[in-house]
């Protein structure tokens, strides 16, 4: 068959014509898909639209006489209704016979939707020093004694920004009390950084667990150290923040330091109790075993 089209085509060869034909015809395949779905397709029934009251269609046609009828619609099922069909509705809205009516954005509550691209006017506010988060707490602990004498919630963290007096906003106040006891007990008061002493502790209570339980620690072992702690932190966050005092990053093994070594640490009988450090410890020393 290409060999006799071909014939038409002095200078192409059959193989040229059959390539050529097949590649415009891809073409027309990917710019058929790429093509918008026409609007009779795509607008919903309760769609509103807006018809040209002045008939545009020629004198003495059928589309004129539908358009009559239909020019008064102000939905899509009503324009169907009044005898206007798919053809008429994709063809009057490419010509602009027809508008679609597109619902109006609600307003921002703020009322001004380019409100959070301007900049922050006014100085930044100052850091929280360690004197005022102990002040802090101490005015969050007076109003749960308020509140459970009678007083009312609503209004509480305005009442503590107050009471703070460092001009800081309910908001902010009530912001930085969260980032403050994140990882504790849910409405606990305490400060959610760890001290040294703290981890220290914390240190000891893995290490025992671990030389009772062959270098692991028991899924349970969590809830029995968070009380052990004292500090009202969920055994969820005693366990993270273990995680994280063993990913910091520590000095390669070339480094050189002048720092002295830790002083070795001494059994604390109320974190081991039965001394099992002590016990395991001379079981294993080469002076213990097999005596």
């Amino acid at each position: 068959m290409w060999d006799r089209i071909a014939l038409s085509f002095p200078d192409r060869t059959a193989s040229a014509v059959e390539h050529h034909w097949k590649d415009r015809n891809k073409k027309a395949q990917r710019h058929a898909m790429a093509a918008p779905a026409p609007p009779s397709k795509t607008l919903e029934k309760s769609q509103k639209i807006r018809c040209l009251q002045d008939n545009p269609k020629q004198k003495g046609t059928a589309c004129r006489d539908r358009y009559e009828k239909y020019k008064s619609a102000t939905t899509v099922k009503e324009f169907y209704e009044k005898e206007g069909t798919p053809a008429d509705l994709d063809h009057d809205i490419g010509k602009g016979f027809i508008e679609v009516i597109q619902p109006t954005p609600a307003p921002s509550i703020a009322g001004d939707p380019d409100r959070k691209k301007r900049p922050r006017e006014g100085p930044a506010a100052p850091r929280w020093s360690s004197d005022e988060e102990a002040r802090l707490r101490q005015v969050v602990e007076d109003e749960r004694r308020a509140i459970a004498g009678g007083a009312p919630k609503a209004g509480v963290w305005d009442r503590v920004a107050i009471a703070l007096g460092t001009g800081r906003t309910g908001g902010a106040v009530s912001q930085h009390w969260s980032a403050m006891n994140r990882g504790t007990a849910t409405g606990a008061p305490g400060a959610a950084r760890w001290t040294p002493d703290e981890e220290q502790k914390l240190r000891r209570l893995v290490e025992a667990e671990r030389a009772a339980n062959r270098g692991k620690c028991r899924g349970s072992f969590w809830d029995g150290a968070a009380a052990a702690l004292g500090t009202k932190r969920t055994a969820a966050a005693v366990q993270h923040h273990w995680q994280d005092m063993n990913s910091a990053s520590r000095p390669s093994k070339k480094a050189r330091t002048d720092e002295p070594p830790p002083p070795e640490e001494v059994d604390d009988p109320i974190l081991d109790p039965f001394g099992l450090r002590a016990g395991l410890a001379a079981l294993f020393s080469p002076w213990g075993w097999g005596s």
